[in-house]
């Protein structure tokens, strides 16, 4: 008798390995997938914050991923850095254009200050070559003879000074009345004698000028204003002075435009010499 056989071969159920590896690699797909979207849409956000813009991470992003935002946000860094280097090289640049304009300005005026003043004392030069290039002969013997001319024209007790001034000299006498009065010698000799407004005597008068003293007092002039610098001038004024110890007051000019006052006492005595410089 024939035994009859099921044609179905058994079938062996699956081992929990198999079916829990199947699960765990269909479940992994999608949240991967979602993780991935995730990351990339918080890869665009940025947060601004003290001027740099900062990449926002999600899950799925790596360092790569933030690298490139955060490498690009550190250039910009560098950028505005450079560009304020820049600027402040382009200030100091200008601060030192502009410190070199006002040295250069000063330094100008500076120039223009000297010169200015060259200019002044040849003019001041000019000026005193000219007035002593029109004066008479202003030596000892030459004022002397003026003198006595002005006391002859005028019948006068004596003078009190005697100026050299352009074209002759301007003498004070004072008359036998006790008036005093200007005469001027022109320097051919002829004696103009000048009307006095005031007409009486005066107790205070300066003294009368000894005029053989005036070779010594010319000397003692000079001398004393070359000591101080005044060199190769001449005597242009000679006047007897009242003031208590003061005998003489002479004026000394020097080619330069330099000039003197030197007093002396009644030894001829150097008493003081003020140096006039215009």
């Amino acid at each position: 008798m024939t035994e009859n056989m099921n044609p179905s071969s058994p079938q062996t159920p699956d081992s929990p390995e198999t079916t829990g590896a199947a699960a765990s690699a269909a479940g992994t797909r999608p949240r991967r997938a979602r993780a991935l979207m995730m990351g990339s849409a918080a890869a665009a956000v940025l947060i601004l914050g003290g001027g740099t813009a900062y990449a926002l991470g999600g899950p799925g992003m790596d360092g790569d991923d933030l690298g490139g935002v955060t490498a690009e946000s550190g250039s910009d860094d560098q950028d505005r850095d450079a560009d304020d280097r820049d600027d402040a090289n382009d200030a100091d640049d200008r601060d030192d254009a502009d410190n070199t304009d006002d040295r250069n300005d000063t330094d100008d005026q500076d120039a223009d200050d000297a010169d200015d003043r060259d200019a002044d004392d040849a003019d001041d030069r000019d000026d005193a070559d000219s007035r002593l290039a029109d004066l008479p002969a202003s030596d000892a013997a030459s004022m002397r003879t003026a003198a006595d001319q002005a006391i002859a024209g005028t019948g006068a007790e004596g003078v009190t000074t005697i100026e050299v001034v352009s074209g002759g000299y301007e003498i004070e006498v004072r008359l036998s009345d006790g008036t005093e009065s200007d005469v001027h010698i022109a320097a051919d000799g002829t004696v103009t004698v000048r009307a006095e407004d005031d007409t009486e005597a005066d107790d205070d008068a300066e003294p009368l000028l000894d005029l053989a003293q005036l070779p010594a007092i010319e000397t003692a002039a000079l001398d004393a204003a070359s000591a101080e610098g005044v060199a190769d001038g001449v005597v242009t004024e000679i006047s007897s002075s009242d003031d208590p110890g003061t005998a003489i007051e002479a004026e000394v000019l020097a080619g330069d435009g330099t000039g003197a006052d030197v007093e002396l006492d009644a030894a001829l005595t150097v008493l003081s010499t003020d140096i006039d410089e215009d």
